[in-house]
């Protein structure tokens, strides 16, 4: 039997619509990093309640982060989130420290104050500041200026965009003193 052209469309479709709103889980390597980075920089993270992570090896169109209970492991929520353009159209590639680089940045960080935001409207114009603790590979992410931030676009300057009412929720749960582990 032959496929005609329609139908391989229609398969197509029906595959990266299925991979793009199917929910997904962050793989073991990702969560046992949450152990090793935790013991790596404690007085950061006395008080961390969760961890957000987001798996830059996924393709834009997939829910690649995650916010995850420190004590349960539950996922808590699954996103879809931007990357730089100038990091890669589909995986983000090419990582950067460099101020003006647009380009993301990616390892460990801190999670650190909410401020209203000139992105988003109302209660979702919010945005939240983070510190690279990975000198040489992230320490110059508040400089750069790279926070979460609401927004509709898969490709940012280098901060971290979801959708409005995702952002807020995110950052609700994370602000002030979680870890942020981003591979």
């Amino acid at each position: 039997m032959r496929i005609k052209k329609w139908q391989l469309i229609l398969i197509l479709i029906g595959f990266f619509v299925g991979v793009i709103f199917s929910p997904t889980v962050p793989d073991d390597e990702l969560l046992d990093r949450i152990d090793v980075e935790l013991k790596k920089y404690p007085a950061h993270f006395r008080k961390a309640q969760f961890a957000i992570l987001i798996d830059y090896d996924s393709p834009v169109f997939r829910k690649r982060l995650w916010v995850v209970d420190l004590k349960s492991r539950r996922t808590l929520l699954n996103a879809h989130v931007s990357h730089a353009y100038k990091s890669g159209l589909l995986w983000a590639t090419e990582f950067s420290n460099e101020p003006e680089s647009k380009i993301s940045s990616k390892g460990v960080f801190k999670t650190l104050n909410a401020y209203k935001s000139q992105f988003g409207e109302g209660e979702y114009q919010i945005g939240m500041r983070i510190q690279g603790l990975e000198p040489g590979i992230n320490d110059n992410v508040f400089q750069r200026n790279i926070v979460f931030h609401s927004h509709h676009s898969p490709w940012s300057e280098g901060c971290f965009m979801t959708l409005p009412s995702i952002n807020k929720e995110i950052i609700d749960l994370t602000r002030d003193g979680n870890l942020l582990i981003v591979r």
